[in-house]
């Protein structure tokens, strides 16, 4: 969300309702990305004893990107790129939600949104 609102932000004060405007707000003032961070610079798929994950930091990264936080951004494109395989690629755990007797695989899933954080963070760089 924050990510997708901030390519119309500067569009003009009438683009949003007020409420979404409030929302908008809250969600870049507030620290929960900062905080969920894991000590190796990534994020894991909820807050404390989960270990980071590619699809989980990319994740945060799309939202991350539009906060100020220059030192959690760096430690999270660090971990990130520490993760880059040799073909370019990217590997994570299974991303689903709910118990399904039957755990899925995409692969693909890493790769979409790592690169995705780093289309956010090239826009961001160029506001």
């Amino acid at each position: 969300m924050v990510a997708a609102l901030s390519q119309v932000n500067g569009l003009g004060e009438k683009v949003f309702h007020p409420d979404i405007k409030a929302d908008f707000t809250k969600a870049l003032a507030f620290n929960y990305q900062v905080t969920a961070q894991n000590p190796d610079g990534g994020w894991g798929h909820q807050v404390g004893g989960h270990c980071s994950d590619v699809i989980s930091t990319a994740y945060a990264m799309t939202a991350i990107t539009q906060l100020a936080d220059i030192s959690s951004q760096q430690q999270g494109w660090h971990y990130l790129i520490e993760r880059q395989e040799q073909d370019g690629g990217f590997s994570s755990i299974t991303d689903q939600v709910g118990s399904r007797p039957i755990p899925y695989a995409f692969p693909v899933l890493a790769d979409i949104f790592a690169l995705e954080a780093f289309a956010q963070r090239q826009m961001a760089a160029k506001q």
